[in-house]
């Protein structure tokens, strides 16, 4: 059964936050959405963001596998940046969910076994090492720019990777395990 990585990924980490949280935030109060779309809420929340995604260029060039009279292709490995943004109505405490997060994110650096949901397993993302990243000032900018209509938000920046997508891609063949070659003078 196919299953959905980027999916199987949030739901892994929303898990994991609710268990490094769960003193200050409940599993409705964590949330997948873009920055924009939340109003200021009665009771505090984390929204996650992906932002952005891209392939990872070290462990792109992969030679296909043979297996089984088959040749599987390579995943697809990509690195995710996520963003994580603490929602109060009062700066005290966003700023203690927001350390919270960082506290728990400096813990954990490799997001391994139990953490992740099973079918990340099967797809061969048993290990995805965690890592801050520090925006630039463009890239902040860009960002605060979409949500010209909101106040700006402490925001911490973490990337995901390496992250597997398997390839839909396989080819049948034949292993030659024998071959005879005659030899006649003429």
């Amino acid at each position: 059964m196919p299953t959905n990585i980027l999916q199987d990924i949030g739901e892994s980490l929303k898990k994991f936050l609710l268990l490094n949280l769960k003193d200050i935030l409940e599993e409705e109060d964590i949330l997948f959405r873009s920055p924009g779309e939340l109003e200021l809420p009665d009771k505090p929340k984390l929204v996650i963001f992906l932002s952005s995604f891209e392939e990872n260029n070290y462990l792109r060039n992969t030679e296909p596998e043979r297996q089984n009279n088959q040749k599987y292709y390579p995943p697809l490995v990509l690195d995710l940046h996520y963003h994580f943004i603490p929602y109060a109505k009062d700066r005290e405490k966003e700023w203690t969910i927001m350390e919270k997060v960082l506290q728990t994110f400096h813990d954990t650096k490799i997001f391994q076994g139990e953490m992740l949901a099973q079918e990340l397993s099967k797809s061969g993302n048993d290990t995805i090492k965690i890592t801050s990243f520090k925006m630039d000032a463009k890239d902040l900018d860009r960002i605060q720019s979409l949500f010209l209509d909101k106040r700006y938000r402490l925001m911490a920046s973490y990337t995901f990777s390496p992250i597997k997508i398997p390839s839909l891609r396989t080819q049948e063949f034949k292993e030659i395990k024998k071959r005879e070659l005659g030899v006649e003078k003429k």
